[in-house]
């Protein structure tokens, strides 16, 4: 009986020891974790100043995440986010809400590519070496009980993006607002998650772009022929006078 309880006495002290560690940690765990998993997915380098998790208030918070160009684009970041929060059901575990407001984004064309193209590309690259990976643990252990970890987050919105277009032919950069970017209903692992989530992002990114900066090049098109006209009809008038 002594030695039992003394076994039992070991064991829940290395439980306590471990549990302590993780709480004590788990800020550092997450970063870790986010940085890991984004530079896999992107292709790129992810980096977070600080993670903040609030397990009582279920809440948590990420400072600073900033997203590397890929290789032959500037040394700027492709994007960077001041800070992001979630809000999260602690029974259910679910994320209810990821809300992040004015992230810096930068779209860069170099020749017959972009930034957030070649970003798309290393998202759906992921995808396809993710599954490969997958199946290939799945029979290296086969494990009934084993329950992946798998992650739900109801909504992700995005307000007020500052994006900066470029190109490389020496134009103009157009500075665009892009009001909001919403998804939601995604569910997976952590990669999974990162693939859609990021995936999501870069895609509407993409398609906002494209759309208001050629609507603000036509506008400008049309500024300089209403311009041109007018002096045109200007110099007629003159002529008339004289």
């Amino acid at each position: 009986m002594k030695k039992i309880l003394v076994t039992v006495f070991i064991v829940l002290a290395v439980l306590a020891a471990a549990a302590y560690f993780l709480l004590g940690n788990l800020d550092s765990i997450a970063r870790n974790i986010i940085e890991d998993t984004g530079s896999e997915v992107l292709g790129t380098r992810v980096s977070a100043e600080s993670v903040s998790i609030r397990l009582r208030q279920g809440s948590a918070a990420i400072s600073n995440l900033s997203v590397a160009n890929p290789p032959g684009f500037s040394d700027q970041p492709a994007f960077r986010f001041s800070e992001i929060t979630a809000v999260v059901d602690i029974v259910s575990g679910v994320v209810k809400r990821i809300h992040t407001s004015e992230p810096q984004i930068r779209v860069e064309f170099k020749g017959d590519r972009s930034n957030f193209e070649v970003l798309n590309r290393n998202i759906q690259a992921s995808a396809t070496s993710g599954e490969e990976n997958a199946k290939q643990e799945e029979e290296k252990e086969k494990d009934p009980d084993r329950d992946p970890v798998q992650i739900q987050i109801d909504e992700v919105e995005v307000e007020k993006a500052k994006a900066t277009v470029t190109w490389d032919d020496g134009g103009e950069p157009v500075e665009l607002t892009i009001d909001r970017l919403r998804f939601g209903n995604l569910k997976g692992s952590p990669q999974q998650i990162a693939r859609v989530m990021l995936g999501q992002f870069v895609a509407q990114v993409l398609a906002e772009t494209a759309r208001r900066t050629l609507k603000k090049k036509a506008q400008e098109y049309m500024g300089e022929k209403q311009d041109a006209l007018k002096d045109k009809l200007g110099k007629k008038l003159e002529k008339l006078l004289d």
